[in-house]
Parts: structure tokens; sequence; C-alpha cells
């Protein structure tokens, strides 16, 4: 027995993969936008340790610790990759 298909119902199917791909995309480079505004907060943060008080850097640590798991959920649930560093 053989299916066959419409060229309609081709089109809509290559223009839904064709928009999945873009999101995917999309994703893609949003979350590296992400990565690299963490990275640079990261550096910030190291960079300023020393003038900071006790309370001020486990607040920061604590909220970088939150940040970055956020991330890695996000990669995970979406399949993305990691940046290159």
């Amino acid at each position: 027995m053989t299916i066959t298909v419409s060229k309609t119902q081709e089109k809509r199917a290559s223009r839904a993969a064709e928009a999945a791909e873009f999101v995917k995309s999309r994703r893609q480079i949003q979350y590296m936008i992400l990565e690299s505004n963490f990275d640079a907060g990261v550096r910030m943060f190291q960079d300023n340790v020393d003038n900071m008080s006790e309370t001020d850097k486990a607040f920061i640590e604590e909220q970088m610790s939150q940040q970055r798991a956020a991330l890695d959920k996000l990669r995970e649930d979406f399949g993305l990759k990691l940046p290159p560093k």
C-alpha cells in the first residue's frame, strides 16, 4: 500500500522543518550571548572580589550558582551546544 503526499503537504512539512531549524539556530545564538554575558560578569566579579565584603561575595556567588544552573538547564532542555571558549 502506497501513501501519497500532496505537494501542499510536502510544502507544509518543508516549511515546518525550516521553521524548527530557524528557531533552534536563534536559540543557540541567544544562548551563546547569555553565556558570554555570564562569563563577562564572572570576570568582573573576579577582578573586584578583593574590594567586596564577605556578605556581598556570598550573595554574588549564590547568584552566580543559580544563573549557572539556569543556563545549564536551558542548554539541556533545548539541546544546545556549549559556545567555544
